[in-house]
């Protein structure tokens, strides 16, 4: 049966007053560490435990001084980073289009040339690029999965 994480801290304040907000447990396992680790583990436990305790959080410094002109300062820069990042892939796609153009008529043209006089020359062509574009589309479906389970 597990125990209720209030009741352990609850407890932890009868039994451990120089840390009340630190679980005995917790407690002896600091205990067994370095001196010079030891103040710093008990300062962020302690504030972790307070934390579930009051269900508050610790209010960083920054925030309290933020103003209403910083937060349109940073939504501006935001709009414009958003923009910026809409050109970049806008400007890719076009550069793919034209790649994709370039290589579908330099295919054209290759069959057109070689269909009637070199026809050994153009299935070794055509094995070449088939293997090309199968790698490529290996390599495309490969870089989709990664970010799919990042």
């Amino acid at each position: 049966m597990k125990a209720n994480p209030e009741t352990v801290l609850d407890n932890s304040l009868a039994k451990n007053p120089s840390n009340p907000s630190i679980p005995p447990i917790v407690s002896d396992a600091v205990e067994a560490m370095p001196e010079s680790m030891r103040k710093e583990i008990y300062k962020e436990l302690q504030m972790s435990f307070e934390f579930m305790q009051n269900g508050m959080h610790p209010e960083n410094p920054i925030i309290a001084k933020m103003s209403p002109e910083h937060i349109s300062d940073i939504l501006k820069i935001n709009n414009t980073e958003m923009l910026q990042e809409f050109k970049y892939k806008s400007s890719n796609r076009w550069f793919l289009l034209g790649i994709i153009t370039i290589g579908v008529a330099l295919f054209i043209f290759l069959v057109v040339y070689l269909a009637d006089k070199h026809n050994a020359i153009l299935m070794d062509i055509l094995k070449i690029a088939c293997g090309f574009i199968g790698g490529l589309g290996s390599g495309f479906a490969l870089k989709s999965r990664n970010k799919k389970e990042e």
